[in-house]
């Protein structure tokens, strides 16, 4: 399920979107250019280890990891970015800059101490900003059911709203993850803890129906969603 575009113009310019895209893109760079062996520091570095955060060792690296993809796999971070440039630009301007930016990182936070909690014992480390932008994406649930998500599907280019894609991306990490559990090194929890944060975390940073109105939209069609 790869999203392609939604049906939802921003009526503002979403900065601090593009800092977080920006971010993860010069850090997977940076990692493609050093060798191998320095790669896997850096990862066990800035990556999540749940046994050491319970700890009480490493706990910033809850935020350092969500900017931080392996560069042996340009794929995710291809599909995180394109997810959040899909999803993530209505959601600032509902919220605004810094809103969205405590947002942003709030979510990404409380999905990786879901995936801490539920993996208690695993020393391999948690990279990747999906968690963050499965808060997005719950916060775009919540915000524009109605819109509708250009994806693809396997072998099939589909278009519906947004309550329903969501839905379908939901079931497919539960399945996936009562299925395959963590093979293949996928932190399904963060996935799910932060969809849930992010559904959640939208009406105490969007305040109130009128305030997003105002700060987005301000049209008619808004208010008919």
């Amino acid at each position: 399920m790869i999203p392609l575009k939604d049906d939802n113009p921003s009526y503002g310019l979403p900065i601090i979107n593009y800092v977080f895209i920006v971010t993860n893109l010069v850090v997977f760079f940076y990692l493609r250019a050093l060798p191998g062996s320095a790669v896997d520091h850096f990862i066990r570095e800035y990556g999540v280890v749940p046994r050491q955060i319970l700890q009480g060792e490493s706990w910033w690296t809850v935020l350092t990891a969500m900017f931080v993809h392996n560069a042996a796999h340009w794929e995710h971070v291809a599909f995180n970015m394109l997810s959040l440039a899909i999803f993530g630009d209505n959601i600032e301007v509902a919220m605004g800059h810094l809103r969205y930016f405590a947002f942003y990182l709030l979510g990404g936070l409380i999905a990786g101490m879901v995936h801490v909690l539920a993996v208690a014992d695993c020393t391999n480390p948690m990279i990747g900003a999906s968690g963050a932008i499965s808060a997005v994406m719950g916060a775009y649930l919540v915000l524009y059911p109605r819109r509708t998500i250009l994806f693809f599907a396997p072998l099939v280019l589909l278009r519906l709203p947004a309550l329903i894609y969501m839905m379908l991306w939901l079931g497919w990490q539960i399945v996936y993850r009562l299925t395959y559990d963590s093979a293949g090194g996928v932190a399904w929890f963060a996935h799910l803890g932060g969809f849930a944060a992010g559904i959640v975390l939208v009406w105490p940073f969007c305040l109130s129906r009128r305030r997003r109105a105002e700060r987005l939209l301000g049209e008619r069609e808004f208010i008919r969603e």
